[in-house]
């Protein structure tokens, strides 16, 4: 059994026949297409990408490998791609198979990762117990099948998409907008599908961050070349959702043996209230219910708590495959492991402490600096190239003691914020706080001296050359501020050069894709992308009678419910506000009991006047209650506080910071009751456009909003054998920042 190996750009199209023919033999997956694998070659692989072609016919197998250095290698994984690229005939012995691939590579390979498996599909399942092969969950995926009749379907589904969907499409027949589904599948019409396609994403936040399809991108021509070739063999399918003929919706898709596969979906943002994206997957689901052509949909993608779950309950673990040439290193790297863990306290919770540098990327984990393991996916954007970042020669950003100076810095600091967005969670009257009760004395803040350049950073150092900016678990977004958004690398490379010490490494923790100066797939050497959250905000349109039709019937029908029965019980409701900055000390010290009478009671980690997060919640209020922008509202039974929220707000943005009930009375549901009344004052006002929350999107968020973003981490490496070096040095680590966990 040998294996050889080629350069895959120079040779795919000459074996895709072949690479076919064992796809058929095999599932004859659609997405493991010769020519979506041909395309993806010629648009995304480098001279480091390799077709493996096995010459022992009793083993036929086919594979597209990648280097990721250091006798380290890996299946091909280009974003566009949900599967990783490998092709076993024979079930038998596949770690047999593994070790002589290996074995055949250039150089001496130590580890191979397999990413992207389907448990479903293929035959590299079935070899799971080995002392040779590590198996790391990868994502869960969700499959909506296509058995009976649509309305047998429906009725699976729950309360709160049925209610839903059914206001989305009264509203539309009441507005007059009449609503229509097309779906296309010549050739022909793919390339101004593509465009319409591009046009879409345009108008979100892949447009802002400069990431969106276009006709003139790498991305564009993939899809455009993938579905032109698989619409000549009717596999290619696409689907525009049009309001008064007007496109406000597209989802790509592919099809083969029963099967479609949903692989990408835009719509127009600007009819977001109109919920564009529910409308078009619901008229498809009809759709492919009344053809009777397929039995299965697959999504392909991580469950989006609050979108996958309102459509199927059927869900399967994705997973990498990690094969060492060795046992002894699958050894070492646990001991390792094991060993840094118990040097360091372990994070159960990454929203209480924030990301480190991620030198090991995977899947579902960051493993920090410090060897401790939070929960986030990753994904690597660098050029992977080993170049040598070209550093400012000169110092340009002067380091001082946080604590020390920041107050003589603060007015630079507010005017920097100023010419950004203003961003609530970036003033100075929040920042300050921040730095008093939370700082050390390793927390720095870095001032630009390049006027061309201004900025502001605070940090703090983490170890072994290593920094990330400061980030207290009460601060939503990390504390950085440059104004200048050109050369953001050299800003980067200047501010890593000028800390103490040689920088290895610097994070910049939770990015706001709709406010960061950093794009979430910004394209720099030696940096690497790290998702942290998914985050609900609501859109505040039209009127609350309007919102509040729009929302589920489980919400809207237990809390009048609720009022109904404290109001046959004589039991009064009434929303308190406080304001003036004399009252936000009590205000504190009411939310203080609140959270005492909780877990956090139990825990010790209840705000307390006494203790610093009450003093820091305390002043920051107080700081935007001067120039009225902060308030706590207090649900009051029979004048009696039962829930609280703390709030600030400014230029038509409302954030709820923090939110605290008395669980005595967990069965009424008061902070349901508050954010009602609350919701209802903020229409009413109409100077509030928009409602952030900056947290983890829970169960409970989407009640109230279907609006979500991902928030996310940024690591720069001062060089490419840093991240390297890292990754060899990292518990758990594998051999592909994609077949990581």
């Amino acid at each position: 059994m040998t294996w050889i190996f080629h350069k895959a750009q120079d040779v795919f199209d000459q074996h895709q026949d072949a690479w076919d023919g064992l796809n058929s033999a095999i599932d004859n997956h659609v997405l493991l297409d010769a020519k979506f694998w041909g395309t993806l070659v010629q648009l995304f692989a480098d001279e480091r990408t390799l077709l493996g072609i096995s010459e022992n016919s009793q083993y036929p197998g086919m594979a597209l490998l990648k280097s990721t250095g250091l006798g380290r290698w890996s299946t091909f994984q280009p974003a566009q791609a949900p599967i990783g690229p490998i092709l076993l005939g024979n079930p038998e012995d596949i770690e047999g198979q593994f070790r002589v691939m290996l074995q055949s590579l250039p150089g001496y390979a130590i580890g191979l990762g397999v990413t992207q498996q389907d448990p479903n599909f293929g035959h590299v399942n079935s070899v799971r117990s080995s002392q040779a092969i590590e198996i790391k969950d990868y994502v869960q995926t969700a499959r909506i099948r296509v058995e009976g009749d649509f309305e047998d379907y429906w009725n699976t589904r729950g309360s709160d998409l049925k209610v839903n969907m059914r206001k989305r499409l009264r509203r539309l027949e009441r507005e007059g907008i009449r609503v229509s589904l097309e779906s296309y599948q010549s050739p022909s019409d793919v390339t101004p599908c593509i465009q319409q396609y591009g046009e879409l994403e345009q108008l979100g936040w892949k447009g802002r961050g400069g990431t969106a399809v276009t006709a003139d991108n790498a991305q564009g021509a993939f899809y455009r070349n993938m579905l032109e070739h698989a619409c000549r063999k009717q596999e290619g399918l696409i689907y525009v959702l049009r309001f008064n003929e007007k496109t406000v919706a597209q989802k790509i898709c592919l099809r083969r043996n029963g099967m479609v596969v949903f692989l990408k979906m835009a719509y127009d943002e600007t009819y977001r209230r109109l919920s564009p994206g529910y409308i078009l997957q619901y008229m498809i689901l009809q759709r492919l219910f009344e053809e009777k052509q397929v039995q299965g949909v697959e999504t392909y993608g991580r469950v989006n708590e609050g979108w996958t779950n309102k459509w199927t309950d059927d869900f399967r673990t994705m997973y990498h495959l990690n094969y060492f040439r060795h046992v002894w290193v699958r050894h070492a790297k646990t001991f390792v492991r094991r060993f840094r863990q118990k040097e360091s306290l372990v994070t159960s919770d990454v929203e209480q402490k924030p990301a480190h540098l991620a030198g090991v990327r995977s899947g579902d984990v960051i493993i920090q600096s410090n060897g401790t393991v939070s929960g986030a996916s990753t994904s690597s954007i660098g050029n992977g190239n080993g170049s040598r970042p070209r550093y400012p020669r000169a110092r340009e950003w002067e380091i001082v003691n946080a604590r020390e100076y920041f107050t003589k810095y603060q007015a630079q600091w507010d005017e920097l914020n100023k010419s950004l967005d203003n961003h609530l969670l970036l003033d100075s009257k929040f920042v300050a706080p921040l730095v008093q009760y939370f700082s050390t004395s390793r927390t720095k803040l870095a001032i630009s001296k390049d006027p061309a350049y201004p900025g502001m950073v605070l940090l703090e150092g983490i170890g072994n050359g290593f920094w990330q900016t400061f980030q207290p678990s009460q601060a939503p977004l990390g504390l950085i501020a440059l104004a200048n958004k050109d050369n953001l690398e050299k800003q980067v490379q200047g501010l890593m050069a000028s800390l103490p010490g040689v920088a290895l490494g610097l994070s910049i923790t939770q990015q706001d894709p709709d406010y960061s100066v950093f794009s979430p797939f910004s394209q720099f050497p030696h940096l690497e992308f790290v998702e942290y959250i998914t985050t609900p905000r609501m859109t505040l349109f039209n009127s609350f009678d309007e919102y509040w039709k729009s929302r589920g019937k489980d919400l809207v029908n237990n809390l009048a419910r609720r009022k109904k029965r404290l109001d046959e019980n004589g039991v009064q409701i009434s929303i308190s506000t406080i304001r003036d900055p004399e009252h936000i000390i009590p205000g504190i010290q009411v939310y203080g009991q609140l959270e005492e009478s909780g877990w956090k009671g139990l825990q010790g980690t209840a705000v307390s006047i006494d203790n610093d997060q009450g003093r820091f919640y305390s002043d920051m209020l107080k700081n935007f209650c001067v120039h009225e922008e902060g308030v706590i509202y207090q649900l009051l039974m029979d004048g009696k506080p039962i829930a609280s929220d703390l709030c600030i707000r400014r230029n038509g943005m409302f954030i709820l910071l923090k939110t605290a009930y008395d669980e005595d009375y967990k069965k009424l549901s008061p902070s349901y009751l508050m954010r009602e009344e609350i919701l209802k004052r903020l229409y009413l006002r109409n100077s509030i456009k928009v409602l952030e929350f900056y947290g983890r999107a829970r169960d409970w968020h989407s009640k109230w909003t279907e609006e979500m973003r991902t928030m996310y981490h940024l690591n720069f490496y001062r060089h490419s054998l840093v991240e390297i070096g890292r990754n060899v040095l990292k518990a758990g680590g594998i051999w592909t920042g994609k077949a990581n966990t």
